[in-house]
């Protein structure tokens, strides 16, 4: 820091050590001379005249500040950013001398540009991140998308060959060829779902919903594997929960069925029971679930690393049983995201416990009364005739598929025809608009990505050109499967979405909860 004090006539009286050493010796000598004649302003005239209109704007009482040029001893033009102040007599009201202090801005602009080059080299790489997170994202969404489209067909066709009549051997090969397109496409959806979680893009909801109707849900949809291995499977919901509760009930599911699969998965024999509670907590109720099993147990060693991601624990069950080691990985962010957590009890030999547990809102009054929910026995599985409609109404939905795939268009006629309906067909969003347009339709299956106009266009347009009492309900059924892809079709003006490939349940749900447009 440079320091001079002036007097208010201009006389140097004294400088600092900083700034005898910038003037050199000839600076020292500038003592007792006017301040303007200082060796640190060297012999430029005009220089000199700058620095005497300073000192004499101060001495009337007016602060000045600014930058200011100075020849240093080492013989190179440097700039002061400057202050020089009045300090005021009391006695008279006038300055009785001048405080002049100035730093360096070379240093000072060293260390801008320095800075601001550590900046840049902050924003190259966190622009190269976000595009290194978009590209990554995009070829994610991409290999979602273009794997489940021929997946479609796969689970598609075979759903339908199911509901035939086969022999024992071909109804194995077709379930085996079932449930690896399955597996595949839960593979698919954990590598989808953990590369969300690692970019910070998994978004929550929350929503009223029955947690005996998830339990029952959760256990039908696991039903099947334990019935196959003799597999008890049961839940049991404690006396005094609410049954209407508010949270995201989608994650809530999927991490509830991740839990129970891997219990039918490991567990050779005995039972699979999922326990619900909901306990007090301090900042409101906390819904509790446990699920405990009669399986082989997990040793200390790899309990440590249970949570971790791609790991698995006992090897050789991994090998048999397969799977990502992302499913346990991605539920505890999950949970955790929801501002609860997931901890496991076990050992080798004893079976394992897990529990999960998260704050919930309570929506209503009603409580569970009974205990026990829905037990799932050992039955064998239901079939359906072909061409026998689930839930027929007053008359059949009058349905429009909007889908490019021939073969995918194959497998929506024949899932529509064994519920009882005879759908129109087009094979692009244009031809689905003027097909609207020409008669009416109560619902529409709605592809996303087609030639000529895709279906986020298609649904814009039909939402413009139809009053809303001649408008079908447009149901998207696609192969974008990322959460975004959801809400930019529902932001287009769809009423549902579906990611392929859609099951006969689903279609079935879905056309149940369709009414008829006006005659």
């Amino acid at each position: 820091m440079f320091k001079a004090i002036v007097l208010a006539d201009g006389t140097l009286v004294d400088a600092n050590p900083a700034a005898l050493a910038a003037g050199g010796p000839a600076a020292a000598e500038s003592l007792d001379r006017p301040f303007w004649e200082a060796a640190w302003w060297g012999p430029s005239a005009e220089q000199r005249e700058i620095v005497r209109a300073i000192v004499e704007r101060t001495a009337t009482g007016e602060r000045m500040a600014g930058d200011l040029a100075y020849l240093h001893a080492d013989g190179t033009r440097r700039v002061l950013d400057f202050t020089c102040d009045p300090v005021i007599d009391p006695a008279t009201g006038r300055p009785d001398y001048l405080v002049f202090c100035g730093t360096d801005v070379a240093g000072r602009r060293q260390d801008e540009r320095r800075l601001a080059r550590e900046r840049a080299q902050i924003e190259r790489e966190r622009d190269q991140a976000e595009a290194d997170h978009a590209t990554t994202t995009a070829f994610l969404a991409n290999m979602s998308h273009e794997i489940r489209t021929p997946m479609n067909a796969v689970i598609g066709f075979t759903s339908l060959l199911l509901d035939t009549d086969l022999d024992p051997q071909q109804r194995d090969f077709t379930q085996t060829i079932r449930s690896s397109g399955e597996h595949l496409l839960g593979l698919i959806d954990d590598v989808l779902d953990y590369s969300k979680l690692e970019a910070g893009e998994m978004t929550l909801a929350a929503v009223p919903f029955s947690l005996r109707s998830t339990l029952e849900r959760c256990l039908g949809l696991v039903a099947g594997p334990a019935r196959a291995k003799g597999l008890r499977l049961h839940a049991v919901v404690q006396p005094g929960v609410p049954d209407r509760l508010v949270a995201d009930d989608r994650r809530i599911r999927q991490i509830l069925l991740n839990l129970l699969g891997n219990a039918v998965k490991f567990t050779e024999r005995g039972e699979v029971v999922v326990e619900a509670d909901v306990r007090r907590g301090p900042e409101g109720p906390i819904l509790v679930l446990q699920v405990q099993d009669t399986g082989p147990g997990i040793t200390p060693e790899h309990m440590a690393q249970l949570f971790e991601p791609f790991r698995q624990g006992d090897q050789t069950l991994s090998r048999r049983h397969g799977g990502t080691g992302l499913g346990l990985a991605i539920s505890r962010r999950l949970a955790r995201l929801m501002g609860g957590d997931i901890t496991a009890v076990s050992a080798a030999g004893e079976g394992t416990r897990f529990t999960f547990a998260l704050g919930v809102g309570v929506f209503g009054p009603g409580t569970a009364e009974a205990t026990p929910v829905a037990e799932q026995p050992p039955s064998p599985r239901s079939r359906r005739s072909p061409g026998q409609p689930v839930e027929p109404g007053d008359r059949p939905l009058r349905v429009l598929v909007a889908e490019d795939s021939p073969v995918n268009q194959r497998v929506l006629v024949l899932s529509l025809g064994q519920l009882g309906y005879e759908p129109d067909v087009v094979e692009n969003g244009l031809a689905a608009v003027e097909a609207v347009q020409r008669q009416p339709y109560d619902v529409v299956l709605m592809d996303i990505q087609m030639p000529v106009m895709d279906g986020l266009r298609a649904t814009q347009e039909i939402h413009r050109r139809l009053p809303p009492e001649r408008r079908p309900r447009i149901i998207a059924v696609t192969a974008h499967a990322l959460e975004s892809d959801r809400s930019r079709c529902l932001a287009a003006g769809m009423d549902d979405y579906v990611s392929k490939p859609l099951r006969p349940g689903q279609l079935r749900k879905l056309l149940a909860e369709t009414a008829p447009l006006p005659v």
